[in-house]
């Protein structure tokens, strides 16, 4: 959260550098591996990888600690996904209209994990944020009621 607080706006969370290290079956390799640092007393700051990560928390862990700490995590693709990106991209960001597009997609992005993937406390914790957030949308929040409402009843892929 200290990163963000300096102005850094993305960072990867449960990231592997290993080569070929999120094909199938590679949870049990990455047992393995901690089970034989700890047997054999190896810092797992040294462990296999391109580079070490240092933080080694799941993705959960970071979501709910970033949200603890008042950011609002995004997942959002959206841009790329519309072809929002460049000349177009420019155009909308220096009018200082890009933010109609990020927030409530980070939002919706938001609700999409905490659906699918969060854990219980990160879930309430997330679903708070989500209704409190909600307020600073403006004028979009009959549509964005809507596009939440049916990623609560399982669809994704929801942006504006």
């Amino acid at each position: 959260a200290r990163l963000l607080q300096l102005g850094f706006s993305q960072m990867s969370a449960a990231s592997k550098t290993n080569v070929g290290s999120y094909h199938k079956g590679d949870v049990e390799h990455e047992h393995n591996m901690m089970q034989q640092r700890e047997e054999e007393h190896i810092d797992s700051n040294l462990a296999e990888g391109q580079f070490s990560l240092l933080d080694e928390r799941s993705l959960d862990e970071v979501v709910h600690h970033l949200m603890e700490n008042g950011f609002v995590p995004s997942f959002c693709t959206a841009c790329y996904r519309k072809g929002r990106t460049g000349a177009e991209f420019m155009a909308i960001a220096k009018k200082g209209n890009i933010h109609r597009f990020c927030h409530p997609n980070a939002l919706l992005t938001l609700q999409e994990y905490l659906e699918d993937y969060a854990s219980p406390e990160t879930k309430r914790l997330g679903q708070h944020i989500v209704e409190k957030e909600r307020a600073t949308i403006g004028g979009r929040t009959v549509a964005f009621d809507k596009k939440l409402e049916k990623i609560k009843e399982g669809e994704r892929d929801l942006y504006f």
